[in-house]
């Protein structure tokens, strides 16, 4: 997530490293849950979790909580759905849901960036 730019000159200040001229919190998780995605998320976001790729935290997080809400709900559905290859898993797509949700809850007017 990316944090707006000053209205007034453009500029990126990070409160969380005093160095950095921007304001930013990443994370990082496999594609191979992606089918899992794109199940919770359903028809509210198309492409699953890439879908929300340029939202705004206010907009992305209520389909953050309902696509957790929904594996939270299912969880044999999402668990079956678990790669073969054991990169990625039901409970580790449950972490970055969450962990998204609570940034957008924290940071409303900053913009996610999925890839």
């Amino acid at each position: 997530m990316e944090a707006p730019p000053c209205q007034t000159c453009g500029h990126r200040k990070s409160d969380y490293d005093a160095d950095s001229d921007e304001e930013r919190l990443e994370t990082n998780y496999t594609y191979n849950v992606a089918p899992m995605f794109r199940e919770a998320f359903g028809l509210s976001v198309d492409m699953g979790i890439r879908g929300l790729n340029g939202m705004t935290g206010v907009k992305s997080e209520p389909l953050l909580s309902a696509a957790l809400e929904a594996m939270r709900a299912d969880p044999e559905k999402y668990e079956a759905m678990n790669p073969a290859n054991g990169w990625g898993d039901y409970h580790g797509a449950m972490k970055l849901l969450g962990k998204l949700a609570y940034w957008c809850r924290l940071h409303p007017d900053w913009t996610l960036r999925v890839s």
